[in-house]
């Protein structure tokens, strides 16, 4: 009996499929893997797997990951409460631009600020007659901040 092949075959289609797909945790544990000269671009996929983590190593990477090394989160999507069960959805880079994009619109400087893009980005909407993800539509955004529009909560 053979073996299924593996989706992906080398460490860099790995890489680049979480680069590609924003997940930064998978993107981040390869990089610091790379860069600690535990795994080569050029390795099988299978080597991940073999790589085992301090509790400091972990924790490392985490701190990474929140910092955002990779530059994976530069645009994130906050929701603000704009009404009773209702939320807006902004696209910006930081929180102040929301925030300002968000008072213009609703008149009234928001409470408090939700990041939602990861609990959202794999959700899909129907923009303009296409169906997109959130993540999708990131990329064709004519400017920064941008209003997507009211979710009920």
């Amino acid at each position: 009996m053979t073996k299924q092949p593996a989706a992906f075959k080398t460490m860099h289609e790995i890489f680049a499929a979480a680069l590609s797909c924003e997940d930064a945790f998978l993107a981040t544990v390869v990089y610091w893997c790379i860069q600690d000269g535990r795994l080569q671009l050029t390795d099988p996929s299978a080597t991940l797997d073999t790589v085992v983590f301090t509790e400091s190593e972990k924790e490392t990477i985490r701190e990474w990951i929140k910092r955002d090394v990779l530059g994976l989160k530069k645009i994130k999507l906050y929701a603000f409460e704009c009404r009773e069960g209702s939320y807006a959805l902004i696209y910006a880079e930081h929180v102040d631009q929301a925030a300002h994009l968000f008072e213009g619109i609703y008149g009234f400087r928001p409470a408090r600020a939700f990041n939602v893009y990861d609990r959202l980005k794999c959700r899909t909407y129907v923009v303009n007659g296409r169906v997109q993800t959130i993540q999708e539509l990131k990329y064709t955004l004519p400017e920064l901040p941008y209003y997507f529009g009211e979710v009920g909560g």
